[in-house]
């Protein structure tokens, strides 16, 4: 008689697993077509869907971008960007059951804000989607996308040399005033080795950018603006900075 209880157990552990194994989400439902919530759909269905439409991509032997690319660029940038600011915005909305008491109307949990940017503000996939809705060929989109970078760091790193040259020439014009004043030919012999050596490093320090990204630089110069609007750093929901002033800092891809 004590023994009758064990297949009792066994039966209520069995209904306790089929229960849970019910309880999976179908392949059918509205989440699982992606239905729904807005914003861009998981990186490994991304990538998945990009490698079955059998993306490929040669890039030119010389490396000079177009402006064909960089018009499709800018463009599957922006709208990637956009994917990201509505999935970030569906995202940190005042949650179900939150009352004025706890959350007064309108007002935004930063927190809150920061865990839905670091659930959704994935911009590989958005902006693969963004390739797929604009009919572009992403890997000639990730290709344009390494030239642009290229060029800009090259333009910000020509911009700073040409400043460290500016001062480096005022300094070398102070010791070639001071050599002039000195009757000292000790002192005159020293400035002259300080002065052969300023020039040299100015020299050395001269950026030689290769043909391509120059010309990719040219490029891109009559593209600034809508550049700089493209590659803009999403704006935080909920305050004035989602109509365009206050800016997050943190998530220009």
């Amino acid at each position: 008689m004590a023994l009758r209880p064990v297949p009792l157990l066994l039966l209520a552990a069995g209904l306790l697993v089929a229960g849970g194994c019910r309880r999976a989400p179908a392949a059918g439902t509205a989440a699982a077509k992606g239905g729904g919530t807005a914003g861009p759909p998981a990186a490994g269905t991304a990538r998945g869907m990009d490698e079955a439409e059998g993306s490929r991509y040669a890039p030119p032997a010389d490396g000079r971008l177009t402006a064909r690319q960089v018009e499709m660029y800018i463009e599957v940038r922006r709208r990637g960007r956009e994917i990201r600011q509505q999935a970030l915005t569906a995202a940190s909305r005042q949650p179900p059951g939150a009352t004025t008491e706890t959350k007064p109307a309108g007002k935004v949990d930063l927190f809150a804000t920061l865990r839905a940017l670091g659930r959704v503000d994935d911009a590989e996939t958005a902006e693969r989607r963004a390739a797929r809705e604009r009919g572009a060929n992403f890997r000639e989109y990730e290709w344009v996308k390494a030239r642009v970078l290229d060029a800009r760091m090259a333009v910000a790193r020509r911009t700073l040399e040409a400043r460290l040259a500016s001062g480096r020439a005022q300094y070398i014009a102070m010791l070639e005033t001071k050599r002039r004043q000195t009757q000292d030919e000790v002192l005159k012999a020293d400035f002259d080795g300080q002065i052969a050596d300023f020039r040299r490093q100015t020299r050395r320090a001269e950026p030689r950018l290769p043909l391509e990204v120059q010309k990719n630089a040219e490029l891109l110069e009559r593209y600034r603006d809508r550049l700089d609007a493209a590659e803009a750093p999403l704006l935080l929901p909920g305050t004035r900075g989602a109509g365009g002033e206050k800016k997050d800092t943190w998530n220009r891809r």
